[in-house]
C-alpha cells in the first residue's frame, strides 16, 4: 500500500514491505518519446512523489494500492503502467486491468 506518498509494497515471504525509490524514476525517460514530449507541453517534466514510488512496481506487475491528496499524481502512477503493459488491441476477450476508484 501507498498510503500519502510512503511506500510499502505487498510483502513477500522474508520480506520487510519497505522498497526503496525505483531505479530511474527521477524523470520519465522510460516513457516512448511522444509520450515523453506530452507529459512536457503540459508542463509535467518529473514524477511526483507518488509517481516515483508506484510506476516501478506497477510497471513490475505489481498490484498497487495507494492513498494520496488530490492532484499528487495518482492518475499518471497508475495510468502510465497500465497504458504501457496493455498496448495495443488484443483478440483476447478477457479483463486485462481493473482500476477502482
Amino acid at each position: 500500500m501507498i498510503d500519502h506518498d510512503t511506500a510499502v509494497q505487498p510483502e513477500a515471504e522474508g520480506d520487510t514491505g519497505a522498497q526503496p525509490e525505483a531505479e530511474g524514476m527521477n524523470d520519465f525517460s522510460f516513457l516512448p518519446d511522444g509520450l515523453q514530449q506530452e507529459l512536457k507541453n503540459k508542463g509535467i517534466t518529473e514524477p511526483t512523489a507518488i509517481q516515483k514510488q508506484a510506476i516501478g512496481p506497477a510497471m513490475e506487475g505489481h498490484d498497487i494500492l495507494a492513498q494520496s491528496q488530490t492532484g499528487s499524481g495518482k492518475t499518471l502512477a497508475f495510468g502510465l503502467p497500465v497504458g504501457l503493459r496493455l498496448g495495443g488491441p488484443t483478440a483476447e476477450k478477457a479483463p486485462r486491468a481493473l482500476v477502482l476508484t
